[in-house]
């Protein structure tokens, strides 16, 4: 008989295990029995969130079909060779677009036994392309020095860098289990309940990318748009728009 695989977040196995521990009668239950009662996450998710299979059989493959076609094409003409001359930008988008390409072919792969629910790398990325457009509409003086091509492509050289050290943890945390055929938590990951290493690095760290940088991402596209507004109050915008209109030959005399 083969196990059926469904989407098992560590928040939603907690919250499903918490469930579970408050409907049972055994008054001495905690979460070493619910787990030995339920091996594995995945059968804890299908007796306790029956309708979870359902989303993740209908609405993933519609994310595969609009990621795989659109991101492909947002990469080839951010990283055309008209787009990318001394446009800094292109190479942040165009990188987001590669990023979110690997990240699907993954999460496909992966999605025919589990989901696996991290991904750093855009994130940060979102963020370098809002600081790059920050630094160039803001303070267009350092816009020569900073938003550069070769500056975008090392930026993004050690996005990439921090986001593989930031899942090489995931190697720790999880672990295969032969008899079950899935994969599950390491058991001295998550030792000491709420002051294990589970706990304190996935909170940290969802914290950190998930949360704060993109209110930061916020803030400066707050920014961003508050100068734009000036600018557009000042008239500079328009003169700016206008100025190629202008003729360029001489009026008859």
């Amino acid at each position: 008989m083969t196990q059926k695989r469904v989407c098992t977040h560590p928040t939603v196995v907690d919250a499903v295990a918490t469930a579970a521990m408050n409907s049972t009668n055994d008054t001495v239950a905690g979460p070493t029995s619910i787990f030995d009662r339920y091996p594995s996450t995945t059968e804890l998710v299908e007796k306790f969130v029956p309708t979870a299979p359902l989303v993740e059989r209908w609405i993933l493959p519609l994310w595969y079909i609009i990621g795989l076609t659109g991101n492909p094409v947002s990469a080839i003409v951010w990283f055309g060779r008209r787009m990318r001359r001394n446009n800094s930008s292109a190479i942040y988008l165009g990188s987001l677009a590669v990023s979110d390409v690997i990240f699907l072919l993954l999460h496909l792969l992966y999605s025919l036994n589990t989901v696996w629910g991290y991904q750093y790398l855009s994130v940060v990325l979102v963020l370098g392309f809002t600081v790059e457009r920050y630094t160039a509409v803001c303070h267009p003086f350092l816009k020569e020095k900073w938003c550069t091509v070769r500056r975008a492509c090392f930026i993004v050289v050690v996005f990439v860098v921090l986001s593989v050290a930031l899942s090489a943890a995931q190697i720790y945390i999880w672990t295969y289990n032969e008899e079950q055929k899935s994969c599950n938590h390491r058991p001295v990951a998550t030792e000491g309940d709420e002051s294990s290493f589970f706990n304190i690095w996935t909170w940290s760290v969802d914290m950190v990318v998930f949360a704060a940088l993109p209110l930061i991402v916020l803030v400066f596209n707050a920014l961003v748009l508050r100068e734009i507004i000036k600018l557009s109050n000042n008239g500079v915008i328009t003169r700016q728009q206008a100025a190629p209109a202008a003729p360029t030959t001489r009026p008859p005399h």
